[in-house]
């Protein structure tokens, strides 16, 4: 391929990207962590999650909004994880599906293929039992598909199919490289630390890159361009707001944890069971149980996963629905220090509270921060959510705090202290 070959396609691709950060800025950056190579044994475009390849004859001929469109794709089929399929479904029926499903958001995010002319138009709808395309799974979908693509030929096939699954699952990059912008790249679920392609590959861990990538591009498009940020994917949004119930009673639990210190004895009223004695007892009232000086410490170290801490803030949001915005504390995160600490009593409070970490992990910085800002007065008690892979503090440095783990597995167990776990199993928060 010539350098004015070269260029040429380069162009092509960079004005698509300059557009979708103009109108679809989530795709624009995620566009930016992925290669862009050439190939010529494919008749129109795939990916493997790292590079999109493409046949160049395919790109030079769409339109603006079908190349915009096709590259929005792929991306769809990484973040979806259809690149990652299981190889028992690695069947056309199974792929239109996947088209079928990514199809339905991209078109509610504002994306239309009504006058495109040289993409297929037929992998909009369902061609079959009429069933809801949103709300089965791709599995569903391809099962109620009434003919089956693989007896068909190559031309008729791509008419139902607008890409190629050469690609899904693949490893190996054979194609005239066009474009490369993965190295220096600076964004991350914390915008912090640089995240280049790698030689290793490991499906699990391409999966969890890429989900941190959507999140951290879906708050980015949304902190740099506000209104003109465009739609995100569902699967983003779940992500992001933590939809997760909350499985914890903290109701019962801080009441059973914290009792001494926020327990409210009080003559008004008195204790009815001895209203008809000459006893005038003072009674529990349980509308005055107030959770005071909370201190929640949220590990946002490497292993944490952004799934975990939907889970947590999920958590935190069910402790204060349940208190009804009464709990009063702190929340901050950390990772080998305290990174930040804002103060925290209702649920608005903590939406617009961000996640700030990435690093190792380190218990020790959590005492070493009460110490320096609780001088006259402690927190009632501290509580940690984590996952536990780090050295274990000695109980004298909570200088008798009462301390409440939060573990997300079965496998560490902390020396002091009291635990509560919360799992998730198969994305079901336990």
């Amino acid at each position: 391929m010539t350098k004015e070959k070269i260029k040429k396609l380069r162009r092509i691709i960079e004005d698509s990207r300059s557009r979708l950060m103009l109108n679809h800025p989530f795709f624009a950056l995620l566009l930016m962590y992925v290669k862009f190579e050439a190939v010529s044994f494919i008749k129109r475009i795939s990916t493997n999650g790292r590079s999109i390849y493409f046949n160049s004859a395919f790109i030079e001929k769409l339109k603006d909004d079908e190349l915009d469109y096709i590259l929005c794709h792929q991306i769809m089929h990484i973040i979806n994880e259809d690149v990652w399929r299981d190889e028992s479904l690695a069947y056309s029926n199974y792929h239109y599906a996947c088209d079928i499903k990514l199809n339905n958001e991209l078109f509610d995010m504002g994306f239309s293929m009504e006058r495109t002319s040289h993409l297929p138009k037929r992998d909009v709808k369902l061609a079959g039992s009429g069933i809801d395309t949103k709300l089965s799974t791709t599995i569903e979908i391809a099962d109620s598909v009434i003919f089956n693509l693989e007896l068909m030929d190559e031309k008729t096939r791509s008419s139902f199919i607008v890409d190629s699954d050469e690609y899904w699952g693949k490893k190996e990059d054979t194609g005239t490289l066009i474009l490369d912008t993965t190295e220096g790249m600076f964004i991350d679920i914390f915008n912090k630390s640089k995240d280049v392609v790698s030689d290793e590959w490991d499906n699990d861990s391409e999966k969890g890159k890429w989900r941190a990538r959507a999140v951290a591009s879906a708050k980015t498009a949304s902190n740099l361009f506000y209104k003109q940020a465009g739609s995100v994917p569902d699967y983003v949004k779940r992500i992001i707001d933590g939809k997760s119930k909350p499985c914890l009673d903290w109701r019962k639990l801080l009441q059973e944890f914290v009792q001494e210190s926020i327990t409210d004895y009080s003559f008004t009223p008195p204790d009815k069971r001895f209203e008809e004695t000459d006893f005038f007892l003072p009674d529990f009232n349980e509308k005055s149980f107030t959770p005071k000086d909370i201190l929640f410490m949220v590990d946002t170290s490497g292993s944490v996963t952004d799934r975990m801490l939907a889970i947590v803030y999920s958590e935190i949001a069910g402790a204060l629905e349940q208190f009804k915005d009464k709990l009063i504390g702190k929340i901050g995160f950390f990772d080998t220090d305290v990174k930040s600490v804002s103060t925290m009593n209702s649920i608005s409070d903590l939406e617009n509270i961000k996640p700030v970490g990435n690093g190792g992990t380190n218990f020790h910085c959590i005492f070493d921060y009460m110490k320096n800002n609780y001088r006259y007065e402690k927190p009632s008690c501290i509580i940690i959510f984590t996952d536990g892979y780090a050295d274990w503090p000695d109980e004298s440095e909570t200088d008798k705090t009462p301390i409440l783990w939060i573990i997300d597995n079965n496998e560490t167990t902390p020396p002091f202290g009291k635990v509560a776990r919360v799992i998730d199993v198969d994305n079901k928060h336990v």
